[in-house]
């Protein structure tokens, strides 16, 4: 990657972030707390950092070499950037605030990936959402759904994205494919099995129906005999609810309740032996 090495001063309104140069935040639906703060209070920080100094002259943004839509692509520096237009709306930064920036010799896709995803870049930083869209952006998404077993060690898909993706851990590589699998789960492409494999293959495939059909049928009697077991239940519950509620009325106001609540701190000898019944203190639940 090699970088013109004259300062350039730019307006804001000629830069934007280059599509592959996304947010790399925590993603907060996974962090507790005190984390979710302390990432908001180094932001406000950050921020503030940028009102009082601007952006140094000694850390500029790199941008791409030309021009697309008529603006320069930021390749690093995407905070920063973002830093800047929130001060110059809150007028913190004067509006006519220029940010320095160094320009790429070429912008090769080559040059453009070690430039964003170069310089210790692992990946974690970006949502799921974003690491998926940033692999469609490097492979089509036929390569990216291709089956890896049985091709040829380091002509894989993952092998190829760890040659695409130097900083990437392997973890991290494979977690974000599988996920984008599973979201094509639709689309993956299947290797046709070599003919001698089909009868066996197609004899295993009735098995499993069978063995899901057994399983569909039993799991169906099971949920029947439970329907009917929690009817049985409820006329049962509802029955005895009901002898309750009938001896309750000898017990008058408040019910047998009222007398347990009052009787057991009564010292009347009559009444002593409630207390050594177990379990007596249960009704009052």
């Amino acid at each position: 990657m090699k970088i013109n090495e004259t300062l350039l001063k730019i307006k804001p309104e000629d830069l934007e972030p280059h599509p592959w140069n996304r947010k790399r935040i925590e993603n907060e639906d996974e962090l507790d707390s005190k984390r979710r703060e302390k990432l908001r209070e180094e932001q406000i920080k950050f921020e503030e950092s940028i009102a009082k100094s601007g952006i140094w002259e000694s850390s500029p943004l790199l941008i791409t070499k030309e021009k697309v839509n008529g603006k320069y692509q930021i390749l690093r520096g995407r905070r920063r950037f973002e830093a800047v237009l929130k001060n110059i709306k809150r007028g913190k930064l004067p509006f006519n605030y220029k940010i320095p920036c160094l320009q790429m010799v070429e912008d090769t896709q080559e040059a453009l990936r070690e430039a964003i995803f170069g310089d210790n870049d692992q990946g974690r930083g970006y949502s799921f959402a974003d690491r998926i869209e940033i692999l469609k952006t490097l492979l089509p998404l036929k390569r990216l759904l291709s089956a890896e077993k049985g091709v040829a060690k380091g002509t894989g898909v993952i092998a190829e994205l760890e040659r695409l993706l130097p900083f990437w851990t392997n973890s991290v590589i494979n977690k974000t494919v599988t996920h984008l699998r599973r979201l094509h789960a639709d689309e993956m492409t299947y290797k046709e099995p070599p003919e001698e494999k089909i009868d066996n293959l197609n004899r295993l495939l009735l098995s499993i129906l069978q063995l899901h059909k057994t399983k569909t049928q039993r799991v169906e009697k099971v949920r029947k005999e439970i329907t009917k077991l929690e009817a049985d239940l409820k006329k049962d519950v509802h029955k005895i609810e009901q002898e309750i509620a009938e001896y309750s009325r000898e017990f008058g106001k408040g019910g047998y309740k009222a007398y347990l609540r009052n009787y057991l701190k009564s010292k009347r000898p009559e009444f002593q032996g409630l207390k050594k019944i177990a379990g007596i203190e249960e009704l009052l639940k």
